[in-house]
């Protein structure tokens, strides 16, 4: 066996229908990764047939005068095959080391278990522990089962199985999300589909959650645009239907309070279930003439609209992947990113997409209050939960990557 630098077709046509195949090995990632300040290799394994084996991008980036590796997503090997897994690391860690390459950090998608959107296990991997510590043997230093954003991808992740028959697929969706995509729709959100000038909007609306700049993004969106996977959806507010039926709901609610007062006065008896109707429906009025009010305001400063969520998302075979989605916390009461991701999942699985990836999200055992939100909003679709082994990393220079960690510790030794 010889391992060996791929074309990009070379690799894109081993990769097509790999089980662990991914946008985040591709050449079209790795071009992307190009434009953002890291060498990228392409390496594949060949057998004594000069088959491709086993394959995967590598990526290449400078820490402290040091060449350190990362192969997003792992390796595409079929890591059931120990045999093959043993001979690609061997073969990796002499090619990593002619390259002067420290070492390599990897976070391949092997399962550990799956859940359901209530927590329960619907599929343990029994051979798991066994596939971990056989890495080890191999010479692989497991990070442990982060439970947050620590990783280098996402250790949970969601991904939700479509059907044809979205409305099927919108009856389980849990009750108060598909109460809050409806009333997104009653608040006059459009959605629609953008292009490349809808980066500044999605851009402003991720900042803050995603360390990600506006260049990374744009980049990231002509690369996949170019092999057409690649699309970008975002939420407008009509303000100018958004008053209209602003309008209607006071002056619908306006005459009931009209009516329950002209019943109060006909009833002498002082019902006093009529009474507590005629209180609710005031309140109710006044929510109402609040939102009127909003709604004026919304047109005069925003005549023609206003975008408050976008969603980027890539295709891959029959898969789909939300890579980037965002709002405008300003505007949270409309639930547009709700509606958003639904019309997203209805029209991918109107196209015939299988799988919709909803991207990561924090351990399901743990109560940080700090991703509760995030959770609760992918596990709302009623997805399938895995569960991954995370962060995994392999020493291919032990004399350079000893120079390596201390000086990490020298340098933090220095700030102190």
């Amino acid at each position: 066996m010889i391992m060996k630098e791929l074309t990009n077709e070379q690799f894109d046509k081993f990769i097509k229908d790999n089980y662990y195949n991914s946008i985040y090995q591709s050449s079209t990632y790795a071009k992307v990764m190009q434009k953002n300040g890291y060498q990228t290799i392409l390496i594949g394994l060949f057998d004594n047939k000069n088959n491709i084996v086993g394959a995967s991008l590598i990526l290449i980036e400078n820490r402290q005068g040091f060449k350190y590796a990362i192969a997003p997503h792992g390796f595409i090997v079929d890591f059931n095959n120990r045999e093959l897994v043993s001979k690609f690391t061997d073969h990796l860690k002499r090619f990593l080391k002619s390259k002067n390459i420290i070492a390599i950090k990897i976070n391949p998608r092997i399962v550990k278990n799956k859940y359901d959107a209530n927590k329960d296990i619907i599929y343990h991997n029994e051979d798991f522990d066994k596939n971990i510590k056989f890495l080890k043997n191999l010479g692989f230093y497991h990070f442990g089962y982060n439970s947050f954003f620590e990783a280098t991808k996402p250790r949970f992740e969601a991904n939700l199985q479509l059907d044809s028959n979205y409305y099927s697929m919108f009856n389980h969706i849990k009750k108060n999300f598909r109460t809050k995509i409806r009333n997104a729709d009653k608040n006059a959100i459009i959605i629609h589909k953008g292009n490349i000038n809808n980066i500044k909007d999605l851009y402003f609306q991720t900042k803050r959650k995603y360390p990600r700049s506006e260049k990374f993004l744009k980049d990231f969106y002509e690369e996949f645009n170019k092999t057409n996977q690649v699309s970008i959806y975002y939420a407008k507010v009509d303000t100018n239907k958004y008053l209209i039926n602003a309008q209607q709901e006071y002056a619908k609610q306006e005459e009931l309070c009209e009516q329950l007062d002209q019943d109060i006065i006909k009833n002498t008896n002082h019902n006093l279930k009529l009474i507590s109707k005629k209180i609710t429906a005031d309140n109710l009025l006044n929510e109402r003439k609040n939102k009127l009010k909003t709604a004026t305001d919304l047109l005069r400063s925003h005549p023609d609209g206003i975008i408050v969520a976008s969603i980027m998302i890539v295709t891959n075979g029959d898969n789909v992947t939300l890579f980037i989605d965002g709002y405008n916390k300003k505007y949270q009461q409309f639930n547009a990113k709700h509606l958003l991701l639904w019309k997203v999942i209805e029209r991918y699985a109107k196209l015939g997409y299988k799988n919709f990836n909803l991207g990561g999200i924090v351990n399901i055992f743990d109560t940080n209050e700090r991703y509760k939100g995030l959770n609760e909003f992918k596990l709302n679709f009623n997805p399938i939960i895995s569960e991954y082994v995370g962060d995994l990393e392999l020493v291919c220079n032990q004399a350079m990557y000893f120079m390596y960690r201390n000086s990490i510790s020298f340098k933090k030794m220095i700030k102190k």
